[in-house]
């Protein structure tokens, strides 16, 4: 840690762009999407003369802009295909806001039974929605409303408020169920996974060279007559997919309830649909996966060596959360929220790769990856 801020510090103090006080409108804006108060760039700016921006960062990260803007921005893009900041607050997001302001492993968010929401002790009014498995009420009021988060948020367990004996945090939340369970067959649970967390598509993950034992009945082996297709293009992407979606077997999104569904032992419907397409092909009959691209180009993204295979979603997130691609992913989302850049130079590669590292030892404290970004990139300018 004090070797981080000497050489941050000795980069700070060769940089000619911008004085003290420069730096502490830029750093307060990239954490918080406004300006800081006079009061605020004062203290800020003092801190930064006498050596320790660390701390100026901290200071900046009380305003609630970090949280209601900043970080809802970053964490609302993992929400929906379409990668908008533009959607409501909820369950996931609103659980990522808690987790940051109480400085949790973010990695922990994959297989905890945890979810936050509004704590009505915290609410002076009498029209607070109670939290509902089945809607968004409550965190499109504390959103219209304007709450203080920080405030209202409260961390509770996922199970009791959810209904769902097998809870796994955002890989359960209800807005990762409506967006990534709702029809399908589950297989876009697996791919923004790897979206989220991995920052790679599948098409960028494709690998033809692994084995397809557990791709399903309901892919062709032949698309159009022609085996050719499958083994050198849909091959490459089921063969890391399928072997992954196991994990969400017991789950679906029910589109009448409005809510995730959850039948333990049970596999869902939709998992062996199809069947004539392929009958020999693979039939789930239990919440089983298992990591298929340990092996091959996959296998650049670091898989943990203690979880390669396991039942349920839990196992899954913690596998995810131990990849080396993990670390590296949440830092890359990081850089290029705070920073508003792609970090596509080697001098912001170099950046980033520093960041993943600090984030893995600072125990995936996303508050803290945040605030190191905000001077790397001030640093830059």
């Amino acid at each position: 840690m004090k070797i981080f801020w000497v050489l941050l510090m000795a980069g700070w103090a060769g940089s000619a762009s911008a004085d003290e006080r420069d730096q502490a409108i830029r750093i307060h804006n990239r954490l918080t999407c406004e300006p800081p108060t006079a009061e605020v760039l004062e203290q800020m700016t003092d801190l930064i003369k006498k050596g320790d921006p660390g701390a100026a960062g901290n200071l900046a990260v009380q305003n609630r802009g970090f949280l209601e803007c900043t970080v809802k921005q970053w964490c609302l893009v993992q929400t929906n295909a379409d990668r908008s900041f533009d959607v409501k607050l909820n369950d996931y997001c609103a659980t990522v806001i808690g987790a940051v302001r109480d400085e949790k492993a973010f990695g922990d968010l994959l297989s905890s039974d945890i979810i936050y929401v509004a704590d009505p002790n915290k609410y002076s009014g009498t029209d607070l929605p109670p939290y509902d498995p089945a809607n968004n009420r409550q965190y499109e009021f504390i959103e219209s409303r304007g709450l203080n988060l920080a405030d209202l948020l409260i961390e509770k367990k996922q199970s009791e408020v959810s209904g769902i004996a097998q809870t796994s945090g955002l890989l359960t939340s209800r807005a990762f169920a409506e967006a990534y369970l709702s029809a399908g067959t589950n297989r876009r649970a697996v791919r923004y996974s790897m979206v989220n967390y991995l920052c790679n598509d599948l098409e960028q993950m494709s690998d033809t060279s692994r084995p397809d034992a557990m791709v399903a009945r309901d892919v062709e082996r032949a698309p159009g007559g022609d085996a050719s297709t499958y083994n050198n293009r849909c091959k490459g992407c089921h063969a890391g997919q399928d072997f992954f979606r196991g994990a969400w077997a017991f789950y679906d999104y029910d589109v009448t309830a409005m809510k995730i569904k959850y039948t333990p032992g049970v596999v869902a419907e939709k998992y062996n649909i199809n069947g004539d397409s392929f009958p020999s092909g693979h039939i789930t009959v239990d919440d089983k996966w298992s990591n298929n691209w340990t092996v091959g180009q996959n296998a650049r993204f670091g898989w943990p060596e203690d979880i390669k295979s396991g039942n349920g979603v839990a196992s899954f997130g913690q596998m995810i959360a131990k990849t080396a691609g993990f670390n590296a992913c949440i830092a890359k989302r990081t850089y290029k929220s705070v920073c508003a850049s792609e970090g596509e130079t080697e001098s912001e590669k170099k950046i980033i790769s520093e960041l993943a590292s600090d984030f893995k030892s600072s125990n995936q404290n996303l508050k803290t990856l945040f605030v190191k970004t905000a001077l790397r990139c001030s640093i830059a300018e």
